[in-house]
């Protein structure tokens, strides 16, 4: 698991580290609402060093699609 991308998760959606893994989305995550993932992506662009487009901000709906984000800009996590 990526620590970083989780301990933001768990932080902004403050979920149990236990629930944060690969599989979590918006859909399958009842406080991932519009505002919540609005502070997930500023924080994530913060903690990362980056900047998200809108239309990068608007598809990154689960774990999965911003690591595929985060690896299409050359980020690496371990």
């Amino acid at each position: 698991m990526h620590e970083t991308l989780k301990r933001i998760f768990v932080r902004v959606l403050n979920l149990p580290d236990d629930e944060v893994d690969e599989s979590i989305s918006m859909q399958t995550v009842k406080q991932w609402d519009s505002l919540a993932h609005i502070n997930l992506m500023l924080s994530i662009e913060q903690e990362m060093g980056t900047i998200f487009s809108p239309d990068e901000m608007e598809e990154m709906i689960s774990y999965k699609m911003i690591m595929a984000t985060l690896a299409r800009k050359g980020i690496v996590l371990k």
